[in-house]
């Protein structure tokens, strides 16, 4: 057999330029989602106090806002541009108070490279909303998950030190609702969370909204779904026995909506991408709940 070296040694230097590229850029443990890693962030569901819950009305609408990719470090790529985060704090600002939202999500991929610096400025970024007044003057308080580029570099030790509730699995409840905020980041929940994450929702009677990174179906565009199609399933199977009314989540930076069962999963644009959050209209007396797309541009 004839051994063809010159492309062996082109095969070669592709791939030495892969790692070079993302060992350098993004870390190349975290970018093949290594095995286990998910146990060990998501240990356990907690279940945040009532002193970090946000307050809402009990009978009449409400908004809150959803934004999802933010990527502090990705500005100025071929499809991002400058960063609009002055004109979206604006835009909530000239709202009168009574429009505004009475808190924010945000779906992960805060950091683009996972370095600390990328943190404090997205922490620099949600003080800065915090200090505007929700319609019950409270702080409108921006409760985040974590996203595949926010684990980047070793990215979870920042991430947890600076991004609020500091943990990546969690849940609160306010009138008729539970809110469960899941780590998909590693592109799986792992054994360990799911089976947390079935048993607290056996348990909880209320109704559910619950908020990942990565899709679950997102109009089928399978590459950037959960890769484990067996936990996929389990997942919406659980999500379609438990009362969840929305599935929300980010990772295409495109618009999807879809009904899997008794519930819609909503996968959102790109915040800085598409300059794109959503405006989530919540009426917990009839658990009803509409959402818009709207952009700065």
């Amino acid at each position: 057999m004839k051994i063809n070296f010159l492309k062996i040694r082109y095969v070669a230097l592709i791939l030495l330029s892969i790692f070079m590229f993302f060992s350098c850029s993004y870390g190349l443990d975290e970018f093949f989602y290594r095995d286990g890693v998910v146990n060990s962030r998501a240990r356990s569901l907690l279940s945040l106090p009532s002193s970090e819950v946000p307050e809402v009305p009990s009978d009449a609408d409400y908004d809150f806002w959803l934004i999802t990719d933010v990527h502090f470090g990705g500005e100025h790529g071929k499809k991002t541009g400058e960063r609009k985060d002055q004109q979206f704090i604006q835009k909530i600002m000239d709202l009168p108070q009574s429009k505004r939202p009475y808190f924010i999500v945000c779906l992960g991929d805060v950091a683009e490279h996972g370095k600390p610096g990328e943190y404090r400025n997205y922490r620099k970024f949600t003080d800065q909303i915090a200090e505007i007044p929700n319609p019950l003057g409270n702080p409108i308080v921006t409760y985040s998950i974590v996203g595949n580029h926010d684990l980047y570099n070793s990215g979870w030790e920042s991430y947890r030190k600076y991004v609020y509730p500091y943990t990546s699995f969690y849940v609160f409840q306010t009138h008729g609702i539970s809110w469960y905020f899941i780590d998909s980041g590693s592109g799986s929940l792992g054994k360990k969370q799911f089976s947390k994450l079935k048993a607290a929702m056996k348990n909880d009677s209320n109704k559910k909204f619950v908020f990942s990174h990565f899709p679950l179906y997102a109009d089928g565009f399978f590459y950037f779904t959960m890769q484990d199609t067996t936990e996929r399933n389990l997942l919406i199977s659980l999500c379609a026995k438990n009362d969840v009314i929305r599935f929300f989540d980010g990772h295409t930076h495109e618009k999807h909506e879809n009904r899997l069962g008794s519930f819609i999963e909503n996968n959102l644009p790109g915040y800085l991408e598409d300059r794109s959050w959503a405006v989530v209209t919540v009426n917990e007396s009839s658990f009803s709940s509409r959402i818009k797309v709207v952009s700065l541009d």
